[in-house]
């Protein structure tokens, strides 16, 4: 008989994003805004979204691999945050 404990039911939920499906494990490019100075940046950075709030949204980023711009791995040392589902650019 399978276990029927929520922590191994894989769940897919799932949020409209500008005509793209956000769920657990999607690639996802973040709007990260940041201070440097007197200056206000936002800078892009690749996620894999790892939990779905009612309006957050926790990732895992990734960092390019080398030199390279289309190859992206995760760090050693983890790289988390939770942001709102407004700093989403694209789910890729």
């Amino acid at each position: 008989m399978p276990a029927t404990g929520i922590s191994n039911v894989r769940r897919r939920i799932m949020i409209e994003k500008e005509g793209a499906v956000l769920e657990l494990e999607a690639f996802v490019v973040i709007n990260y805004t940041y201070q440097q100075g007197k200056k206000q940046l936002t800078r892009q950075l690749v996620a894999v979204v790892t939990e779905v709030g009612a309006r957050d949204v926790e990732v895992k980023f990734l960092r390019p691999y080398g030199d390279s711009k289309s190859v992206f791995v995760f760090p050693q040392k983890p790289d988390e945050d939770t942001v709102t589902k407004d700093q989403i650019a694209k789910v890729l």
